[in-house]
């Protein structure tokens, strides 16, 4: 076993928001508690994280590891095989560089070959799983001694360790609980929402091709609801070009402050990824889920489908989504106050809260 240094902590993973971001909010609560900790972040070559580690100012490291999952090609796994023990070997020399106190993997592959080695070697390794079902490399991960800190007390059943812990997701500033001052009075949304029923569609920093599809015509189809519609970025001139010239719905690339969109929405259709969920849960936003039906081992429905056993949402999978479905799904829940408001009590505090602060705690004090 290798001795650590106090301050040093180790943060590996990435690929995709739903892991970047909870990593980077981990690590500067860590440094808001500790001034004299050192973070240092390991991710992939090739990730979404290369340009956010770098912008968060974070000491970083990338490795060259692939993808191995079963949707992508056999030329890709072969790659990822191949590069491989460059992977351990990278992941061996930063952990002995550094001897971290701590480290934690976020999901995503980079965090596999640094956990792997990391609790060989005897350092003290976590696990952060987002989702009822854990990706590819925390489950190889959870068959070591790192051990898990979960969303959902699902996915207890994937890890060797016994000390699971349930903390959370640690969410972006703002959105930690309906505690939070709010951004718009009551007149302010309903002047902005033309004193009329809200429904937001959020498809994700890409958007969702199922509502940039159907949402157009969907918005013709029920004047009496204010329709606020995220497109991302690269759809949104094509599908805003779909919209009658005098609609009063709003189509907009991305939403900035996305609380404020929150706030407003008097109904939330979205997918099921966990950070999303975990917002709408501390916010208490009753919601009808369309999960991406290309999520690694499905997880997305089955975080749907954990949230709609409790009565804290609605489901209707995308295989099954036309334009007569979402209007019968939306004319089912508008205005209907007794069902909204019983989603909305079933909904609100389902995940812990405090998991920036919880997770940091546990990490520094390893």
């Amino acid at each position: 076993m290798y001795a650590y240094v106090m301050d040093n902590y180790i943060i590996t993973g990435g690929g995709t928001g739903g892991h970047i971001y909870p990593a980077l909010a981990v690590a500067n609560e860590i440094k808001m508690q500790d001034s004299n900790a050192r973070i240092i972040l390991i991710g992939a070559r090739r990730g979404l994280e290369k340009s956010l580690f770098f912008e968060a100012g974070f000491k970083s490291h990338f490795i060259p590891v692939g993808q191995f999952h079963s949707s992508v090609g056999r030329w890709t796994q072969l790659k990822t095989l191949l590069l491989l023990p460059i992977c351990f070997l990278m992941s061996f020399w930063f952990l002995v560089k550094y001897r971290p106190k701590a480290v934690l993997g976020v999901g995503g592959y980079a965090s596999a070959p640094v956990c792997v080695l990391s609790s060989i070697l005897g350092f003290k390794t976590y696990v952060w799983e987002a989702n009822a079902t854990p990706g590819l490399s925390n489950k190889v991960v959870g068959k070591f001694k790192a051990v898990p800190l979960l969303v959902f007390k699902e996915a207890k059943k994937f890890f060797k360790s016994k000390e699971a812990k349930i903390v959370g997701l640690p969410v972006r500033q703002g959105l930690d609980g309906v505690a939070d001052k709010p951004l718009l009075s009551e007149a302010e949304k309903l002047k902005k929402n033309q004193n009329k029923f809200a429904v937001l569609f959020v498809g994700g920093s890409q958007g969702a091709s199922v509502f940039n599809k159907l949402v157009p015509d969907l918005s013709e189809m029920m004047p009496e609801v204010h329709f606020i519609h995220q497109t991302g970025l690269k759809n949104y001139e094509s599908t805003k070009s779909k919209y009658y010239s005098d609609t009063t719905s709003e189509v907009l690339a991305y939403l900035d402050p996305i609380k404020e969109f929150y706030e407003r929405a008097d109904l939330v259709v979205c997918r099921s990824g966990a950070s999303t969920l975990v917002e709408l849960s501390n916010l208490g936003k009753p919601c009808l889920l369309i999960p991406f039906p290309k999520s690694s081992d499905d997880h997305q429905v089955k975080n749907a489908q954990s949230l709609v056993d409790k009565g804290a949402a609605l489901m209707l999978k995308e295989e099954d989504v036309t334009l007569e479905s979402l209007k019968s799904s939306l004319e089912d829940l508008v205005n209907n106050e007794d069902k909204l408001s019983k989603m909305k009590e079933a909904f609100l505090g389902t995940f812990p809260s405090g998991a920036r602060e919880e997770i940091a705690s546990i990490l520094m004090n390893s």
